[in-house]
């Protein structure tokens, strides 16, 4: 990567050619652009675009910033460490990362038939908790875990806010796969389908979707403005789904340890399965609901008293 601009004092890194720098804008023979003065890098074909410092310097924690852009309907999200923002905009998705120089670089960003793939490129990551009951454990390389026990001790390795941004802007109607994601996630009136699964202590807020598959674990959230078309829904361990409204051709749902799932809205039909000490609560559903139950759960459907 090469250095091609230093304006004001932060520097700009490609393997493009540039054509011309106008004010704080440096443009780029394929029509990408960066702009120091608001950090916004657009990138528009093959190769890398960096705003911050050199990769001697940047590895030690100074935020870079790589940005790609597509043409697609269709996004998936897997294995990295990083907070996640989904937002609608623009008729191209795009992919903002910011963060250190050797995380940014750990997170692949690829398009398969249509498809934009981020992922990371391999650190093992563990969704949920670990538990020791005796002996020694020996970890080599990287790894991200919700919660360690070990005895009566445990031992949290969450760090809160990671240090890698994903932003991200999709036209309306993407259709979004999310899974493994160490951090936060957040994704906003989108409109499209949702395969969302969270794990761990990892925490997930939604705006307006339609068609979702949401599934959470260990201790992880997810909660949903709106869903329209069809839900299907999995809990587990301790973990929640909470929807805020919505209108819901099938709704299907399987809870089951000490998990809650929580529908305000409204469905025509419902298939609910709990188990353990898991809830499931559902505000109105047209037809008959087919519920099953076992140990100490509870299924509550707010229109029917059966």
């Amino acid at each position: 990567m090469n250095l091609v601009a230093n304006i004001n004092g932060v520097r700009v890194y490609s393997d493009k050619p540039v054509v011309s720098i106008i004010n704080t804008r440096v443009h780029f023979s394929d029509g990408s652009y960066a702009d120091v003065s608001t950090n916004e890098v657009v990138n528009r074909g093959e190769g890398i675009i960096t705003l911050g410092q050199p990769p001697s310097e940047s590895a030690g924690g100074t935020p870079v910033v790589s940005t790609k852009s597509f043409r697609a309907s269709q996004l998936s999200i897997s294995n990295v460490n990083a907070d996640v923002e989904i937002q609608p905009g623009g008729d191209q998705i795009v992919v903002t990362l910011t963060g250190p120089k050797s995380d940014v670089e750990a997170i692949t960003i690829e398009e398969e038939s249509g498809r934009v793939v981020v992922q990371g490129k391999g650190d093992s990551k563990v969704g949920g908790n670990i538990v020791i009951s005796g002996g020694s454990v020996v970890i080599g390389g990287n790894i991200s875990v919700g919660l360690i026990r070990s005895g009566g001790t445990s031992i949290s390795t969450s760090t809160g806010e990671s240090q890698v941004k994903i932003d991200i802007r999709v036209s309306i109607g993407t259709a979004l796969d999310v899974s493994s994601v160490t951090g936060s996630t957040n994704i906003g009136d989108t409109l499209g389908s949702l395969v969302l699964t969270q794990g761990g202590q990892s925490r997930a807020r939604i705006g307006r979707v339609g068609t979702a598959q949401l599934s959470t674990a260990g201790q992880s959230e997810i909660r949903a403005r709106e869903i329209s078309g069809n839900l299907t829904a999995s809990t587990s361990g301790q973990s929640k789904i909470d929807v805020e409204r919505g209108e819901i051709a099938t709704l299907v749902v399987n809870t089951s340890g000490q998990s809650e799932f929580d529908f305000k809205g409204k469905a025509t039909n419902a298939m609910l399965n709990a188990s353990g000490q898991s809830e499931i609560k559902v505000t109105h559903v047209v037809n008959r609901p087919m519920k099953a139950s076992s140990g100490q759960s509870d299924i509550i459907v707010r229109n029917w008293k059966d």
